[in-house]
């Protein structure tokens, strides 16, 4: 009897544990078809995973779940099955006993509203708002992008063109944002999409101002992983050419042991980069087998993973 009293008050006491760390997701939405599907991603560094699937039916969808070890999942709502959606999804902020609502009135699923007590979602939520209809002409313009896959280059091109126009106007308002808010760390994550831009875009305008945001932050969060991100992207490392000197750094194993390149000085190096979330990457590997047993006299092979710990 105190057996089966103890194994039902700890049963009881897991399950008021479990409900303690859950978090709901409700949807309500209008001008989407019955039947759509909808999944919910859950953000890991770079890596998204599928964690819930529903299917929409009269306008409603739910899901629940609970909260990670940190106590703040980031996640990601998509429609990508369906071609009345753009190609971008919702993000949603969630902790545990957070009971978050989520409601639109068409098919824009960025813009969609997301009622949450959730610190992060209320100051992720104002940059959004703060470009409500910028992103909803965004939205539409990849809708009108998934019709013209077959299209002619030059028509295409035009409708990448006033994408790349609405996307700096949208970055110029979240920078007047954000330099009237505090930082944290949505703030951050705005500030390394900009980072992204400075990089990768040479047609990007506002370079300056980018670099202005970044003096803003302290050294603990220059230091911060997403810190030390932004400050690659704006100031990029010296890229080792033909006959220079290897670069090399720390590298960590599952251990936590540390190496470095130059252990392997006389030998070809092959540096694979690579995540758990690029397929391509989980395809090669019985391949990146075979060239080891092939040439494992003269060469080695050095995986460096993009993963988080958790992963």
């Amino acid at each position: 009897m105190k057996k089966l009293l103890f194994s039902s008050l700890f049963l009881f006491g897991s399950l008021v544990s479990q409900a303690q760390h859950e978090y709901t997701i409700e949807g309500k939405v209008e001008g989407v078809k019955d039947g759509t599907l909808v999944s919910l991603f859950l953000l890991d560094g770079n890596v998204g995973s599928t964690v819930a699937m529903d299917t929409i039916q009269n306008g409603t969808f739910f899901f629940k779940r609970n909260a990670g070890e940190d106590g703040l999942d980031k996640l990601s709502l998509m429609c990508t099955r369906n071609d009345d959606f753009p190609s971008m999804s919702l993000e949603i902020y969630a902790t545990p006993n957070a009971r978050i609502k989520v409601t639109g009135t068409n098919t824009l699923i960025h813009t969609w509203t997301v009622d949450s007590p959730v610190k992060e979602q209320i100051e992720y939520n104002r940059f959004i708002e703060d470009s409500h209809d910028l992103w909803d002409e965004y939205q539409r313009l990849s809708i009108k992008a998934r019709s013209l896959r077959s299209a002619p280059e030059a028509e295409r091109k035009a409708l990448r063109a006033k994408e790349d126009s609405i996307s700096a106007l949208i970055s110029k308002r979240e920078m007047k944002l954000m330099q009237e808010l505090p930082v944290s760390n949505i703030w951050m994550d705005r500030l390394y999409k900009l980072s992204m831009s400075v990089k990768y875009n040479p047609n990007f305008s506002y370079k300056d101002e980018t670099l202005a945001l970044y003096n803003r932050m302290n050294e603990a969060q220059k230091t911060s992983i997403t810190g030390q991100e932004i400050a690659v992207n704006l100031f990029p490392p010296t890229v080792v050419k033909e006959g220079d000197k290897m670069a090399d750094t720390e590298l960590f194993d599952l251990d936590g042991k540390i190496h470095h390149l130059t252990d392997f000085n006389g030998k070809y190096i092959l540096l694979d980069f690579w995540s758990s979330g690029c397929g391509p990457c989980i395809m090669a590997l019985p391949e990146m087998k075979e060239i080891q047993e092939q040439y494992k006299e003269r060469l080695t092979i050095i995986s460096l993973s993009s993963d988080t710990k958790s992963r």
